[in-house]
């Protein structure tokens, strides 16, 4: 079997990966609904911990096209112009989980370090600045996606995040993932001394 769309091992290591993962899907649902109906949002931490499980949900939910072009049946392969339209704004979600989790361990930082400039601060206008701030990163993916897409609009792929990307993304937002995670471990390790 030179095609893996054809393995059933592939095929059912797929619908669970799917199902697991669905898991995450109702819960980060239900911390938002619970998060909104408590009216919890008061410190900046919460509203950027409310803003975490919004893009951790989107970053569940870009699994959903794969597994079902890899499932059902057909070619196995969509359009990348399609992929982007559909994958776009989950993909962004899920990148930038990496660039929140960084976000709240500074924000956590500078609340342990500098306690009376964080009490003092405007936070309207210090969540605004944190957010943005971590909107860049997902903003490259974007340029990359866009870069492709001029390329070969028309190139048929799986629909996976690398595929959006191009050759040359790929290592950079891999790279930059594991910087983010690495900065964020800091964070707390730092707060821990």
């Amino acid at each position: 079997m030179s095609n893996p769309r054809e393995d059933p091992l592939a095929r059912a290591v797929w619908i669970v990966n799917t199902c697991v993962d669905q898991i995450g899907t109702v819960l980060f649902t239900l911390l938002i609904i619970t998060t909104i109906r408590q009216k919890r949002l008061h410190s900046p931490c919460q509203l950027l911990l409310g803003l975490y499980g919004f893009v951790s949900l989107l970053s569940k939910l870009q699994i959903l096209l794969p597994f079902f072009v890899f499932i059902l049946p057909g070619p196995g392969t969509i359009p990348r112009i399609v992929c982007a339209f559909v994958q776009l704004v989950p993909i962004v979600g899920g990148l930038n989980v990496f660039t929140l989790m960084f976000i709240i361990g500074i924000d956590r930082m500078l609340g342990i370090f500098f306690p009376i400039w964080y009490s003092m601060k405007s936070e309207k206008n210090y969540v605004k600045k944190l957010y943005l701030i971590s909107l860049i990163y997902p903003l490259v993916f974007v340029a990359y996606v866009i870069r492709s897409l001029i390329q070969d609009p028309f190139l048929q792929v799986q629909c996976f995040s690398q595929d959006l990307m191009g050759v040359d993304g790929r290592s950079l937002i891999v790279g930059a993932q594991l910087v983010f995670n690495l900065l964020t471990l800091t964070c707390y390790v730092l707060m821990f001394f």
